[in-house]
């Protein structure tokens, strides 16, 4: 009885034996389909795929040493285009900014205008006068030449500017103010004359729009007075429009 049962537990041990096997060998060729199928899938993917060049990293008809360069430049291109991509991000997160506009009403709306000679730049900033909208304006103008004694018997210039043909005291100052902001800044505003790229952005309100304050409140772009000049006297009147 006892050799009988002995038997039986040796068949039932190698069939369990077996069965372990069978399991083994089976879960081993399922990891390595899946294996295969992964690296089958990506081989793949590249070679269908036009991004930046990635096809031709994965190109077989290739050899080694090409598919490495395009390796490189395609490693090289997405490192730039992140690199940028946070850059941009980093900028916007620096200076945010609303993507709605707030209406706001002001009581000085309107018009600011100067009047100058033609051969004179307009120096809109400092010499222009403000029309409201709604009014009726009238404006009487004198013209008056102003003729300068030379030194030593008075203290006139009349030397020769970058970006204007004709001296005078508008002239002078914004050429002083675009020369300052450009040599601070390496760049210019919108409205300043010459080649210079134009500051935006942080640069604007973070460099130019300082230094022009700096300028205009300062004694750094004092110019003398012209020898010959034409100013323009004017008067102004209004009258107030009442509508429904």
């Amino acid at each position: 009885m006892q050799k009988k049962t002995s038997w039986i537990e040796t068949a039932n041990r190698l069939v369990g034996n077996t069965k372990r096997q069978k399991q083994s060998e089976s879960t081993e060729s399922k990891a390595s389909k899946e294996s295969g199928s992964v690296s089958e899938g990506l081989e793949q993917f590249g070679e269908d795929t036009d991004f930046h060049g990635l096809k031709r990293v994965f190109r077989r008809d290739y050899t080694l040493l090409r598919r490495t360069f395009w390796l490189f430049f395609f490693l090289a291109g997405l490192t730039g285009f992140i690199a940028n991509t946070v850059d941009r991000l980093s900028y916007y997160l620096q200076y945010p900014h609303s993507s709605e506009l707030d209406v706001m009403y002001d009581m000085e709306l309107g018009l600011k205008m100067v009047i100058h000679a033609q051969e004179e730049p307009p120096f809109v900033k400092e010499l222009g006068f403000g029309v409201l909208p709604g009014d009726h304006h009238f404006i009487a103008i004198q013209k008056k030449y102003v003729h300068n004694l030379v030194p030593p018997w008075g203290n006139c210039y009349d030397g020769k500017l970058k970006y204007y043909s004709h001296y005078s005291v508008p002239a002078c100052r914004i050429e002083c103010e675009t020369d300052t902001i450009v040599k601070e800044c390496g760049c210019k505003l919108a409205e300043m004359p010459g080649n210079t790229s134009v500051c935006l952005g942080h640069m604007y309100m973070g460099c130019a729009y300082p230094a022009l304050e700096e300028v205009e409140h300062s004694d750094l772009c004092s110019c003398q007075n012209p020898c010959d000049m034409t100013t323009y006297r004017r008067d102004i009147s209004s009258r107030y429009s009442i509508s429904d």
